[in-house]
């Protein structure tokens, strides 16, 4: 598996919104649905997907969870990815910069700033979804 691999399930699945249906202890479901206009500018919603999870709550396995987990996948991803992809941003300025070269520290030390915000900025997304 490779964050490029990741990415491209991402880019090819559908972009929702997912949502996630609730459910009981005993069932969940998440319904994956397209919500758009028809040539008559109705309203139309296009299920793509519906994930049922029966089992019961004695078997160890939470049914509103894996629906909860299943759902928030879509924007969890790839805002992961955002974080991955400035992570490594930061890596590769911080490799690139050599401490025997002081010729062009500042550049680098500046783009390593540049980095270091990208992650941030990444990383307050991440934290700021629900």
């Amino acid at each position: 598996m490779s964050l490029s691999s990741i990415r491209s399930r991402v880019e090819a699945a559908t972009p929702g919104p997912w949502t996630n249906g609730g459910g009981t202890p005993y069932m969940a479901q998440v319904v994956v649905k397209r919500v758009h206009r028809d040539e008559q500018n109705r309203r139309v919603t296009t299920f793509l997907a519906e994930v049922y999870d029966c089992r019961t709550p004695d078997a160890g396995v939470d049914p509103v969870a894996n629906s909860a987990f299943i759902a928030h996948a879509r924007q969890d991803i790839p805002a992961l990815l955002r974080v991955a992809a400035a992570a490594a941003d930061w890596l590769h300025e911080e490799d690139s910069f050599s401490p025997y070269d002081d010729s062009d520290a500042h550049a680098a030390v500046r783009a390593i700033e540049v980095a270091k915000e990208a992650l941030r900025a990444a990383l307050a997304e991440l934290e700021a979804l629900p």
